[in-house]
């Protein structure tokens, strides 16, 4: 598939993600792209914070709401969802 459709199915998934359940563009929405690339939660508050503000605390908090906001058990079932939404994972 050309970089640029997939590019635009994932950003018209984003788009209903925010809309069907509620997620906020930041930072909800960019710890659910990460969960879907396999990221743990350290290596998350590590990228979405370069400089420490943001503990890992923090992002488990974000996956928690992310989780209820999606009616989800687990970041598992949380990506899954996103996946099936068209959320595709970075191929970086």
């Amino acid at each position: 598939m050309p970089d640029g459709l997939e590019e635009s199915r994932r950003e018209e998934a984003k788009r209903r993600l925010v809309y069907d359940f509620g997620l906020t563009k930041t930072p909800e929405l960019c710890v659910l792209e990460r969960i879907v690339n396999g990221e743990s939660n350290p290596q998350i508050a590590t990228v979405l914070n370069p400089y420490g503000q943001y503990s890992e605390n923090y992002v488990k908090r974000i996956v928690r709401n992310i989780c209820r906001k999606m009616d989800v058990k687990n970041r598992t079932a949380a990506a899954v969802k996103a996946v099936l939404y068209g959320l595709t994972p970075d191929k970086n």
